[in-house]
């Protein structure tokens, strides 16, 4: 259940605590309830700059030891694998509603998950440090991407990881889609404005942010992982061609 922000605002924070990162359904956990604070960023320094990846932080109650990933008789252990669910990439997603609508704030994943014990051991809090999926880009090399969570060194072929990725000379937004596909990112999650210039083929030992940022580059363009999780990419085209860019956003004078 969401809990009251204001009094206009209500809060939801789940977590996908039995999904992959990049599952194409994801089943949520509320723990609204529990959330103390939170905050996040995501953006640029300015117009002109790269857009960095996103970051979230939530501090949560923890005074019956349910967010301890050490807790096998927390609610959100797997007794059958003998396993927290609990750990790093775990899908989270941040949002409010207002006003009848919900609006997206946040959508990543779990990355940090450091216990601590205030007031001198009399209270307990669990901090859930989150990343968008610019960190897990930035983890994969374009030759082979995979994982799987809880095994360690291990993946699936077809399944968890991909391996002997070829490309060749095409519009810059058809290698992004290529790249992410390497990385098996979900086609529903993406936003691609078709490209206007083509690049070329790039060495396998590049990781895929470093080439997707280099499409962004060639192409004059801008891509980054928005508050609903989708990556967008958007053609030299939208600088000049966007609402923002053609419409009057504000009119000053200095008849008060």
């Amino acid at each position: 259940m969401s809990v009251a922000f204001d009094s206009n605002v209500n809060l939801t924070v789940q977590v996908a605590f039995d999904n992959n990162p990049f599952d194409e359904s994801l089943s949520y956990t509320d723990i609204s309830t529990y959330v103390r604070q939170f905050s996040t960023k995501r953006g640029r320094a300015n117009e002109l700059g790269q857009f960095v990846g996103g970051t979230a932080s939530l501090l949560l109650s923890n005074a019956d030891n349910r967010f301890n990933p050490n807790n096998s008789s927390s609610p959100y252990f797997d007794s059958a694998n003998s396993i927290s669910k609990i750990q790093p990439l775990k899908p989270v997603k941040i949002s409010a509603t207002y006003d009848g609508t919900a609006y997206p704030i946040f959508f990543g994943f779990l990355d940090v998950i450091p216990v601590s014990f205030p007031a001198l051991g009399a209270d307990s809090v669990v901090e859930f440090n989150c990343v968008d999926a610019f960190k897990i880009f930035n983890q994969q090399n374009i030759s082979s991407a995979g994982w799987r969570l809880g095994r360690g060194g291990f993946s699936e072929i077809g399944i968890s990881a991909v391996l002997g990725y070829e490309d060749a000379q095409e519009l810059s937004s058809a290698r992004v889609s290529r790249l992410l596909d390497v990385i098996q990112f979900p086609s529903t999650q993406r936003t691609l404005d078709t490209g206007t210039l083509q690049v070329q083929s790039q060495t396998g030992t590049t990781d895929i942010l470093s080439a997707i940022r280099e499409c962004e580059i060639s192409e004059n363009a801008q891509f980054f992982i928005g508050k609903d999780g989708k990556a967008v990419f958007r053609n030299r085209n939208y600088r000049l061609s966007n609402t923002k860019a053609v419409n009057v956003q504000a009119t000053f004078s200095n008849d008060g």
